[in-house]
């Protein structure tokens, strides 16, 4: 398989003794395993860094979803994909190693007459057969036809289905499927009793959550229909575009859609912030108006009162006054 994604084979063959060999590149860095549980360990970065980070993973994932995108274009299942079969370099390499699992299974029906011939096994006797009933892989990680056994039926779905389960363990930090018991695992695998990854990190993007469960529905005719496809669901999500496996609500529709015109989204919200701005000091200046007339109807009413007492007074002093003078008319008369 000659991909910039998978770890390249330089010889195989077999020892005198019968023993098979074979030589491989040396990868120096960490497995994707340890990258994410890094990130999840990480207490002290701030939401642009988690964010950043975030993406950088998920670029990851979106090259391990080619490198096996073309192993499917080839006839070849991996089988055995998990993080900790995938190695990042020191310089933005992604490689997906460990293909002790995988299968050749014939070319895949939508590749085309200008693309690689299928993969066929040279060197015969160094590939086991595979016995149909019994659970080969990673449990936590394997589709539910391949923790039953049926290797018959195994097909690019089944290798969609642990892209998933990989993708949920970038997402939520762990494995969709934790048991200490095998049996029990393999039931529960089986059955596709996982709980979803936005139960495990209620922080994950509900497009994310959606594009996961998507890949690792039960039925594998649920499941996107090539690794290519569900590279392109990741893709969509970091471009923030509408992603094929959500039903995105209206509010998240218009949350996209602000996004995506920050510059009217400015517009629009220095044009609210004036107006709030000039209603607001139209309102004060009409309630000041209204409590001057307010205080001036007071005033005035206070006024009249003093007025209206000061005449009654000077009335009652003047009626007094006449009263009291000799041979005077009776001031009641006058007035």
């Amino acid at each position: 398989l000659e991909h910039p994604g998978i770890v390249p084979v330089y010889s195989l063959g077999r020892y005198a003794n019968g023993r098979p060999y074979y030589a491989m590149r040396f990868i120096k860095g960490d497995s994707l395993k340890d990258a994410v549980r890094r990130f999840h360990r990480s207490q002290d970065m701030t939401a642009a860094e988690h964010t950043f980070e975030l993406r950088k993973l998920l670029r990851r994932f979106i090259d391990v979803c080619h490198a096996i995108e073309y192993a499917h274009s080839r006839g070849v299942l991996h089988r055995d994909l998990k993080p900790g079969n995938v190695m990042l370099g020191r310089y933005g390499e992604t490689l997906v190693v460990d293909w002790g699992l995988a299968k050749v299974a014939g070319r895949r029906d939508d590749t085309t007459a200008d693309e690689d011939e299928p993969l066929r096994v040279r060197i015969g006797g160094l590939t086991a057969p595979t016995q149909l009933g019994s659970a080969i892989g990673t449990p936590a990680y394997m589709s539910p036809e391949q923790a039953a056994g049926q290797h018959d039926q195994l097909g690019p779905a089944s290798d969609v289905y642990s892209l998933g389960a990989t993708l949920y363990c970038l997402l939520a930090g762990k494995a969709p499927f934790v048991e200490t018991d095998a049996s029990v695992l393999l039931e529960r695998v089986r059955a596709g009793n996982f709980e979803p990854p936005c139960k495990t990190n209620p922080q994950i993007a509900p497009p994310l959550n959606s594009i996961c469960l998507m890949a690792m529905a039960h039925d594998p005719n649920d499941r996107y229909s090539s690794p290519m496809q569900l590279a392109d669901d990741v893709e969509r999500w970091l471009a923030d575009e509408a992603v094929m496996a959500h039903s995105e609500t209206v509010s998240e529709q218009v949350g996209r859609w602000a996004r995506r015109h920050r510059s009217w989204v400015r517009v629009g919200a220095v044009a609210l912030v004036m107006i709030a701005t000039i209603t607001s000091l139209a309102a004060v200046m009409v309630n000041r108006e209204r409590q001057v007339a307010q205080r001036l109807a007071v005033e005035n009413q206070r006024r009249f009162t003093q007025v209206r007492e000061l005449a009654n007074t000077f009335v009652f002093d003047v009626h007094d006054a006449i009263s009291r003078l000799k041979g005077s008319t009776p001031a009641r008369q006058l007035l």
